[in-house]
């Protein structure tokens, strides 16, 4: 099989759907969203009730997970995107039967396919896992005419029911 290169070039978007995945798609992240819901209902259903106070706090709370968080995520995406060194430089993936090379300038990194823990492709993003808070994040807009050949690789080395692939 032929080595994939994919050359990545970090955009905030990209970085901010994956920073918004791992915020909400948690146990954590539902309760919190749910947290807002019903505080913003409990807040509707009561408003004439509940003192100045009370609906103050109602209304930070109902916001918070809705509303504040997802723009304070968006905040830090850009800033880690313009600020961080990692992302200063393009990184190159080199995608092989035995694993995948990342190099960036004069640095490379070889990681095997069983550090792989999952792959998920999202609308914008292909993330590699290699646990639960380090992945490799590929915008889908890189992959280019790569992506039916890196999926084929993949599902070929990483255990199937760690993948989720989007429908070509």
């Amino acid at each position: 099989m032929k080595e994939i290169k994919i050359n990545v070039d970090m955009k905030v978007k990209n970085m901010y759907e994956f920073l918004m995945r791992h915020a909400y798609f948690s146990k954590i992240g539902v309760a919190s969203v749910a947290f807002s819901v019903l505080s913003f209902v409990y807040l509707c259903i009561n408003v004439s009730k509940v003192s100045r106070g009370q609906l103050v706090l109602l209304v930070i709370a109902s916001l918070m997970f809705t509303v504040i968080n997802p723009i304070w995520i968006y905040v830090t995406a850009a800033k880690q995107v313009k600020l961080s060194p990692t992302f200063k430089e393009t990184i190159t993936y080199e995608f092989g039967e035995n694993g995948v090379r990342v190099v960036q300038g004069d640095e490379e990194l070889p990681v095997a396919w069983e550090e792989v823990k999952k792959v998920v492709e999202t609308r914008n993003n292909l993330i590699i896992y290699l646990s639960k808070v380090r992945a490799f994040v590929i915008p889908r807009t890189e992959l280019g005419e790569h992506r039916e050949d890196l999926v084929a690789l993949i599902e070929n080395v990483v255990n199937g029911s760690a993948c989720s692939f989007k429908k070509a």
